[in-house]
Parts: C-alpha cells; structure tokens; sequence
C-alpha cells in the first residue's frame, strides 16, 4: 500500500477514534435505518472503482492527445506545480459542487451528501457515484499526473483529504481555538484560507433562518478561499441548530445511490434543489 494512502487512512481513523471517545461515530443523531448502507455503498464505488477509473482515464486521454507533454512539469518548482493543482483540482471541484446546487437536475448527485442529518467523516464520500464521475477535478488530476506532478501531488491530496476529514468531522477541533485571544489573528487567517468545522458545517445547515447557516454558499472543499474571492462565503464562528436541508423529504436509499437508473419518488422532485 502507498506511504500517501497510508497517511490518510491513518489520519481519517485519527477523526473516526475521535468521534467515537467524544460523540457517537456509530448512532448519529438524527440517524436513518438506510444511512450507514448509503456511505458504506457510496464510499467503496468511488475509491474502490469510480475515482481510479476517472484519474486514469484523465492520464491516457492527456497521453493520446499530447503524448509528447508526458513529465513537462516534473521539474518545475514545487509551489508552480501546487498552485496547478489549486487551479485545476481544487478550484474546478469548487465550481462543480457549486454547479450542482444551483442546477435541479444535477442536484440529483449530490443530494445523498445533503440526505444526513449529521456532521461526520462517514458522510465524506456520500455522493452519487456519477457525481464524481463527472467531477472535472478528478478528470484535470489525472491529466497533471501525466505531465508530472507525482510527488507534489502526493503533498497536495495529503494535505486537501486532511482539511476535508476535518472540515466533515463532528470534532470541531476550530471551536476551542477561537477562544484562544493570542490565536485571533491566526484563526481569522485559518478560516478564509481552508475549510473548517464552522465555515462548512454552515453549509450543511438545515433553516435558512439559522444565521449560521449558508447551504448555498462555503462550497469550498480544500481551500475556502474560494468562496472568500467569489462571494459565496459567510463565517460566523459558530453552528447551525441543526443539519439537513429545510422542508427535504427523505430520500430512498436506492434512488440515492443509483439514480438516474432510479428515479424518485414524484413529491421528491418538486423540493429536490430548495
């Protein structure tokens, strides 16, 4: 197994031990029968299956169409190589997520993301399989693999997997730090940069009335500066009530994990992107 998967399964079971001593990982408040089914499903079709297939489908379409580019950023310098992976990876995944929440037919994707009613690194992956099979960021990350950016990349997704566990995590490792005073001009630097507990939890908020809420806004997955640049950010340093998405019915369990193959029920549809 490679040293970068390692780490983060490694820093995923950090959050998972976490949860369990603080909170409880395996009965969530507000849990349905169906949830545990719906990330254990979802999470093994995309690391298992979906993103491999998609990375390597983004190397070898790269090496057909510019075959002799293959290695041309391996020696460029590290921060160059990084930022293109912000740019490509990040960024995209940024206006992906953004684009389904404002698109009602492909909200169908990202809708079982929204269906818990919990904050946790079980909820992660939760998404349509074709949610990331249509993901640009997967597509660009395996084309910048073929031009070379192997080692950095390693750098970059260890670092990015870590804000997201942590961004996800019912742990919410930024509430303490916010009361530290010395530490104030450091956190307001923290949270327009990267994704945290209380800017992403935001966006998981149920009640549109809740002030910390913004389920149409903190898209940012890695890097909240996205949000900060493209005025979809709110930061409140706190968080919402409750989780969810106000007047959502329930989804079934297969609609989310198959659909278009299924399709939902009809009192589904009218509410699908409220």
């Amino acid at each position: 197994m490679r040293p970068e998967t390692l780490f983060l399964i490694g820093v995923w079971l950090v959050f998972v031990i976490l949860e369990i001593y603080q909170k409880k990982f395996f009965n969530k408040p507000r849990e349905k029968s169906s949830d545990g089914i719906v990330e254990i499903v979802t999470g093994v079709m995309l690391l298992f299956f979906i993103q491999p297939f998609v990375v390597a489908s983004g190397y070898f379409l790269t090496s057909q169409v510019v075959p002799d580019a293959q290695d041309l950023i391996l020696n460029w310098p590290f921060l160059v190589v990084f930022g293109l992976l912000l740019l490509f990876d990040d960024l995209t995944q940024y206006w992906w997520h953004r684009t389904v929440h404002n698109v009602p037919i492909l909200y169908h994707l990202h809708r079982p993301h929204h269906e818990a009613e919990y904050l946790s690194v079980r909820i992660v992956y939760r998404n349509n399989p074709f949610y990331y099979l249509f993901m640009p960021s997967l597509w660009f990350s395996g084309m910048l693999l073929f031009l070379g950016s192997g080692w950095v990349y390693v750098v970059y997704i260890c670092m990015k997997m870590t804000v997201i566990y942590g961004a996800h995590s019912d742990i919410r490792w930024d509430k303490p730090l916010y009361k530290i005073k010395w530490l104030s001009p450091l956190m307001w630097f923290v949270e327009r940069t990267i994704s945290t507990p209380a800017t992403h939890f935001a966006h998981h908020g149920k009640y549109k009335s809740d002030p910390n809420t913004n389920y149409k806004g903190n898209y940012g997955n890695f890097l909240f500066l996205w949000d900060v640049i493209f005025g979809t950010a709110i930061i409140t340093r706190d968080y919402p009530k409750e989780f969810g998405v106000e007047n959502l019915k329930s989804a079934p369990m297969f609609y989310q994990i198959f659909w278009p193959f299924v399709q939902p029920p009809k009192e589904l549809i009218q509410n699908s992107n409220e």
